[in-house]
């Protein structure tokens, strides 16, 4: 089970951290440090406590991860689509760089409506300074699902794309007290979703429920 009253006390030290989102300069590495240790620690309490119980059967959360992952396979399907031919049509004028990035397009309602927190965190995630590459503290806070580069002059790599898609190992170790949920044991899913799972600052509740995602496409002088 969860412990609802270590997980408020956790998101309430998030917040006291996190303030508005815009620290000093020079406070900016405590912060983002310290985010992401107390999010990575609400993250394992959620999901632990999710695997010990017969919640992920209650909420359906299996139903709701294997709609999510389809969800996401179609419109980077979709989007990967739209980049190729951007290029194509592109590729005789002067050499360019091409990025596309694709991100959870909003908050999901179960995340609003979960606590007073949730609309706080999801802007966290999408803080912009949590997105800096160049700020070794950052990676992985910020929601962004996908990403891919290519140059003008060359068609877009299918195979780099197929690799990104590619399904990874069914997850495994979310049996509930012995019993068994199939979409989810046994549920492949892409690898920005199992970035998402394994390496990410969200928990599965923050992710599960959501069904819109945006995309960026940024062209850029090489």
């Amino acid at each position: 089970m969860i412990d609802n009253k270590e997980l408020l006390k956790l998101e309430q030290d998030i917040l006291s951290i996190y303030g508005d989102g815009n620290p000093f300069n020079n406070h900016q590495v405590f912060m983002a440090t310290g985010l992401k240790s107390l999010l990575e620690k609400r993250k394992y309490l959620i999901d632990t406590g999710i695997r010990e119980s017969s919640s992920i059967m209650d909420l359906g959360l299996a139903d709701e991860l294997f709609q999510f992952n389809n969800s996401l396979r179609l419109f980077l399907e979709g989007i990967y689509d739209t980049f190729r031919n951007i290029i194509e049509e592109t590729k005789y004028v002067n050499q360019h760089l091409f990025q596309l990035s694709v991100y959870m397009a909003d908050c999901p309602e179960s995340m609003k409506q979960r606590n007073e927190y949730g609309c706080s965190l999801w802007d966290i995630f999408n803080n912009k300074l949590f997105i800096d590459e160049d700020f070794y503290a950052t990676p992985l806070i910020q929601n962004k699902l996908f990403d891919m580069t290519s140059i003008g002059y060359q068609d877009v790599d299918d195979k780099s794309f197929e690799e990104e898609m590619k399904l990874s190992r069914p997850l495994a170790h979310w049996n509930c007290k012995g019993q068994t949920s199939p979409n989810l044991n046994e549920l492949e899913v892409i690898r920005p979703v199992e970035a998402l799972i394994k390496n990410t600052c969200f928990a599965i509740t923050d992710f599960a429920y959501c069904r819109n995602f945006r995309a960026e496409i940024n062209i850029s002088l090489e």
